[in-house]
């Protein structure tokens, strides 16, 4: 997965964010995997309770994530880590990390 920034806005809930997982630039089939998305801002995980993703072509790699109230609280910079659970239960952390910018909302 390449590194890539994604601009939003506080608390929004829409739209999903589409992922395709990449090693060494090779789709990783994740077929009967379970897909994480574990986001944060400094040491605090703010979507506890809501990281999987739902598969779109598993084979080739493809999941979204549909965000919730709180997982972007406030205006700010948030990380995320993929985490992979494979069907074997070997789980992977991809290495590189989403980056998500939150704007302040108006009102």
């Amino acid at each position: 997965m390449a590194v890539r920034t994604i601009n939003i806005v506080e608390d929004n809930t829409a739209p999903s964010i589409t992922l395709t997982l990449k090693r060494d630039g090779v789709a990783i089939d994740v077929t009967g995997s379970t897909v994480n998305l574990i986001i944060a801002r400094g040491n605090t995980i703010t979507n506890s309770g809501h990281q999987e993703c739902t598969p779109v072509t598993a084979s080739s790699g493809i999941v979204k994530y549909s965000p919730v109230a709180g997982d972007f609280p406030s205006a700010g910079k948030y990380v995320a880590d993929i985490e992979i659970i494979y069907p074997s239960t070997a789980v992977e952390r991809l290495y590189e990390q989403l980056k998500l910018k939150a704007r302040k909302k108006v009102g």
